[in-house]
C-alpha cells in the first residue's frame, strides 16, 4: 500500500509539489516521519484544473485510490468567485469524504 495520494486543484500546484518532493529529505520541512512519494502515481489533478471542482468532487476523484493509499491530502484555495469560505470548504469536503469512504482514511 502506498503512503499518500495528493489531490491538487491545478497544474501550477502539480509543478510546485513535484519540485518540493524532488528535494532530498523533503519530509523534514513538513515535520513528518519519512515517507515516499512517486510523483507519477501519488499526485493527481482535477481534470478541469480548478478549485471549485476539487471542492465539489474530491471524494469522487479520490475513490479509485482508496484501496491503494493510506492517506489523502486535498489541496485547493478559496479564492474563487462564489467561494463559501475556508470553514465551509473544510466541513463539506470532510462530510462528503467521510460519508463516501466510511472513515477509511484520516482526513
Amino acid at each position: 500500500m502506498r503512503d499518500c495520494i495528493f489531490l491538487l486543484a491545478d497544474l501550477g500546484m502539480v509543478a510546485a509539489f513535484k519540485g518540493f518532493f524532488s528535494r532530498d529529505h523533503f519530509y523534514y520541512a513538513l515535520g513528518t516521519a519519512p515517507f515516499h512519494v512517486d510523483t507519477r502515481q501519488d499526485i493527481i489533478c482535477d481534470s478541469a484544473g480548478n478549485d471549485p471542482g476539487v471542492y465539489t468532487r474530491a471524494h469522487e476523484l479520490l475513490r479509485a485510490y482508496q484501496s491503494s493509499h493510506r492517506y489523502a491530502v486535498i489541496v485547493l484555495d478559496n479564492a474563487w468567485e462564489g467561494s463559501p469560505g475556508v470553514a465551509k470548504i473544510r466541513a463539506d469536503i470532510d462530510r462528503r469524504s467521510v460519508t463516501s469512504f466510511q472513515r477509511k482514511w484520516n482526513w
